[in-house]
């Protein structure tokens, strides 16, 4: 079914600040989420139980000094991390484009630049607390397998200062850019441009088709990311022979990337629900203001024709995109599992 042409004749009527701005309001909770999440990952560590130390030792007293050392299994896991970190790139490069063209589709005029300006702060903003904060995200989400492998000794330092510190560095300022402007594409979809003598009241099916394209790419995009940082941490793991060894490491891995899977699905549907109720009633109010006397059968099937009902009888999709994230760790962790088993 053709979907009617957008107007955007109430960007010629007054409207007030609220109006406006509206959808930033919308990014405070999928923020707050996130705010919380890190600060249970701060607490859930003190920074004095050494955990990195006593990961370190395990090069000095386990079986990786012993290796002789197992190429196979290394290059392995070496190539399963770039392989998803290919993947990883490419899905937040799309997600980057498909929000910019959903910012720039939704948000009218100067709104557009500065929802761009609040990304770029943003990202500008989490670079520098991770480059001056010695974090236990930074600590575990990056520098721990940096550590291991330079304490492995088995790898040039300049391949490893070089080469490996920029892809993987890479894909953390690739990550924040994505996740940053995929929320401000969200919270954007809300920003309806109806005219309240001309109502349009299909527009906000529209917007609704533009929330669930950002919703799908987020999705995928933060799956290969939870894929790419197990890959990332169980490397390490790779150089030991002894099954105990390994299983430390990458318990570890699990554990890290299980509880960020739980976050980013949880963020994903702070991100969504709300906007997506948002469009349905406002749609709603539209179509009632036409019909007065439509039936609620009338108006369902209404909402159905335009993709505003978000009942979970009827949001299988959407369901399944947002607790892809979750589940996207321990489906990782065994596939890595499986690999290992086929090449013995």
């Amino acid at each position: 079914m053709e979907k009617p042409a957008v107007t955007y004749a109430a960007e010629s009527q007054p409207q007030t600040f609220f109006a406006r701005y509206r959808h930033l309001l919308f990014l405070i909770a999928p923020l707050s989420v996130l705010a919380v999440a890190n600060l249970l990952f701060e607490r859930s560590l003190s920074p004095d139980e050494g955990y990195l130390e006593h990961l370190d030792r395990l090069f000095e007293t386990g079986s990786a000094q012993r290796l002789a050392f197992n190429v196979t299994s290394e290059v392995r896991a070496r190539f399963l991390w770039f392989a998803s970190s290919v993947a990883f790139l490419v899905a937040s490069g799309a997600a980057i484009l498909v929000s910019l063209l959903t910012m720039r589709s939704c948000l009218r005029g100067r709104r557009f630049a500065q929802g761009v300006a609040i990304g770029m702060f943003l990202v500008i903003a989490n670079l520098g607390y991770l480059h001056l904060v010695p974090t236990n995200v930074k600590k575990l989400n990056f520098d721990l397998t940096m550590r291991l492998l330079n304490h492995s000794r088995m790898f040039p330092d300049a391949y490893l200062s070089s080469d490996i510190w920029w892809v993987a560095y890479i894909v953390v300022l690739i990550s924040m850019v994505a996740s940053i402007f995929l929320l401000i594409a969200a919270s954007s979809t809300v920003s309806l441009p109806f005219d309240v003598r001309h109502p349009d009241k299909c527009v906000a099916g529209i917007y609704m088709a533009r929330l669930r394209s950002v919703l799908y790419v987020g999705s995928i995009m933060l799956v290969t990311g939870v894929v790419n940082m197990g890959a990332w941490m169980r490397w390490p793991a790779s150089m030991f022979m002894d099954v105990t060894e390994d299983s430390a490491i990458v318990g570890m891995a699990l554990g890290v990337t299980t509880y960020w899977g739980a976050v980013f699905t949880l963020i994903t549907i702070a991100a969504y629900v709300p906007a997506a109720m948002y469009l349905r009633t406002r749609g709603l109010e539209l179509y009632r203001s036409e019909q007065p006397d439509t039936s609620v059968a009338d108006q369902e099937k209404w909402l159905a024709q335009q993709g505003l009902t978000v009942s979970p009888g009827t949001q299988l999709a959407p369901i399944v995109a947002m607790i892809s994230p979750l589940v996207a760790g321990p489906i990782g962790a065994l596939f890595n599992t499986l690999v290992k088993q086929i090449a013995q």
